[in-house]
């Protein structure tokens, strides 16, 4: 029996595999077109792959595949990212180096949003993600681009920018503890050259943690957001962009827990006891020996009505002119910030001076920058 295949027989293999292989190159080249990811981490659009430091890119698609709602989640999926929930801020260090989340320190992180900079991340780290364009993370020292507080790396929120084209979304969740959350946004053009987009979030949620005492329970939210773009593109060359956003965000309780019930120096003839307390406070509650710490798990507090709160204003105008090979961008951001913070350390009904405190934090800047590259 002869066995050895003939020469028209090996052609017409070779052929077959070399049209598949060809298509699948193709499909291949195709794939990684479509899936090409541009960023500013330079200051100007490139394309991921060709930038020469180190940076980890969370889309619109993937932060919504992988949850991501907040600035604290982001740590969760990002290598080298760390992020420490302080109540009414955050530590966030990259690399293993930070800094303490406070007022009078730059962090080493630097924070930005759509390229602004907070120079303090109080008030920011909080805000949730919405209608979001994407997220660079730059890791290493990045003073050269983007100031000097950003010896450890620096994380730039992008926002979604007016479409060409009409279109909309609306998107809903619901949750425990009657937890509910809705975003949406709308853009497109309003005439020839000026396009818009209006983006709006708002969350409610009941706390979680138990309060034992007066007041609601710990870690519930109240959000609201607010975000209008507008876009003036008269020629190729020319391009003006016009933002304007406020973000509202408060929390419920800082929960800390009792750890015993001790004579009250402010309430002088009072029973060594909290409810004794409680009643001359005229509250009718009553502190057993569950709200007391024992190591058993016990997550219950008592407190009345801690809370924290943020508000955020930011407006940006950046002007961008194309010729010659070059681009000039001129930028101008005002940003506006309240953050106050309601602690309670008493353990009982009575806000006494000393045991009960209020931190707050205010401040706003202007800032202009002219790039030529």
């Amino acid at each position: 029996m002869n066995t050895k295949p003939s020469t028209i027989q090996s052609v017409l293999m070779l052929a077959i595999a070399a049209a598949g292989g060809t298509n699948h190159a193709l499909a291949q080249s195709e794939r990684l077109a479509l899936d090409e990811i541009v960023v500013t981490a330079q200051r100007r659009e490139q394309s991921l792959q060709h930038v020469p430091i180190s940076v980890a890119v969370e889309t619109a698609a993937t932060l919504e595949k992988k949850g991501i709602t907040e600035l604290a989640g982001l740590a969760v999926r990002t290598p080298n990212l760390f992020i420490e929930d302080g109540g009414a801020t955050q530590n966030i260090a990259m690399r293993g180096l930070g800094s303490p989340g406070i007022e009078s320190i730059e962090p080493s992180v630097g924070l930005y949003i759509d390229n602004i900079s907070f120079a303090r991340p109080r008030g920011v780290t909080q805000n949730p993600f919405y209608d979001m364009e994407r997220i660079e993370v730059l890791r290493g020292p990045q003073g050269t681009l983007w100031g000097r507080n950003t010896i450890a790396g620096a994380i730039n929120m992008l926002t979604a920018r007016p479409s060409e084209e009409f279109e909309a979304y609306v998107n809903t969740e619901v949750g425990n503890y009657d937890a509910w959350q809705v975003e949406g946004a709308v853009s497109g053009p309003i005439t020839d050259t000026l396009s818009g987009r209006l983006s709006a979030y708002t969350a409610e949620r009941d706390g979680y943690l138990e309060n034992d005492g007066i007041g609601p329970d710990g870690g519930g939210i109240d959000s609201d957001a607010y975000r209008v773009q507008l876009q003036w593109q008269p020629n190729e060359s020319l391009r003006a962009n016009l933002k304007w956003e406020q973000i509202d965000h408060s929390t419920e309780g800082n929960t800390l827990q009792l750890v015993g019930r001790g004579p009250d120096p402010f309430l002088p003839g009072v029973p060594n006891d909290m409810n004794a307390r409680y009643e001359a406070a005229g509250e009718n509650f009553k502190v057993d020996d569950k709200q007391i710490i024992n190591g058993t798990g016990d997550f219950s507090f008592v407190a009345d009505d801690p809370r924290q709160e943020n508000k955020t204003d930011l407006a940006s105008l950046v002007f961008a002119w194309e010729f010659s090979g070059y681009t000039l961008t001129a930028q101008t951001d005002y940003a506006d910030w309240e953050a106050q913070r309601v602690m309670e350390f008493s353990g009982g009904a009575l806000n006494v001076i000393g045991l009960r405190g209020e931190k707050g934090d205010t401040g706003n800047f202007w800032s202009q920058e002219l790039r030529l590259q």
